[in-house]
């Protein structure tokens, strides 16, 4: 169980107040100029900063854009091998990959979470078809997918809407990447309150990343 997810559980019961940010424009990873809408800053880090799209009543959306010392293949293959996420994702429960079929990959997860927030589970189609490994940039993107059946299971539902990507690319002494979520949890949850709760699951995630890459553990 995360500070997160332990997080998540006490804002379901108790108002949250907001972060303060300034507004800029940011691109996300799949819009290349003209540039895209406006975005405010919700946290700024040494070598991370995290956005929220500045909209009224829209399901939530967030970017992160990273500047890492690494290789961009090296996080790439941590993102995109879907069968060790419950090792390297925090609150990932499960996840077991149904289908590969060329670029792209079905896999089923569920994503555990401590009372009274109910669990998450859900089937992605997820590609990376867009990557151009030989100039160094790989693009992943995903989505909720039918193409399968969820288990049944009383304890666990699908969230309302769940897409995103990442677009890496290299840097001078690293990578440079951009990642993109937009996450409905559904069962009534507003979005305010899932705004808040992604910004430090978003901040959880990229240090479970970047302290992987650092200890070489990515496959």
């Amino acid at each position: 169980m995360t500070l997160a997810t332990n997080a998540l559980a006490v804002w379901l019961l108790f108002a949250a107040t907001a972060v303060p940010g300034a507004t800029e424009t940011l691109y996300a990873c799949d819009a290349q100029p003209p540039p895209g809408p406006s975005w405010a800053q919700v946290h700024q880090g040494s070598d991370m900063r995290l956005y929220q799209r500045d909209t009224a009543g829209g399901v939530p959306e967030a970017a992160v854009r990273v500047r890492w010392q690494a290789e961009p293949r090296a996080l790439y293959q941590l993102i995109w091998e879907y069968e060790h996420f419950a090792g390297v994702i925090p609150d990932v429960g499960v996840s077991d990959v149904l289908e590969r079929n060329g670029r792209h990959v079905w896999v089923y997860q569920r994503l555990d979470y401590p009372a009274p927030v109910q669990d998450r589970h859900y089937v992605l189609e997820s590609t990376d078809r867009l990557s151009e490994p030989e100039d160094g940039h790989y693009r992943v993107e995903w989505r909720l997918s039918q193409r399968y059946e969820l288990p049944g299971d009383a304890d666990a539902m699908p969230p309302a809407a769940f897409s995103g990507c990442w677009d890496i690319r290299p840097a001078p002494g690293g990578l440079d990447a951009v990642y993109r979520i937009t996450l409905d949890p559904g069962e009534l949850v507003p979005h305010w309150l899932t705004r808040h709760a992604m910004r430090g699951y978003l901040i959880e995630l990229m240090t479970a990343l970047h302290r992987q890459l650092e200890s070489g553990k990515a496959r």
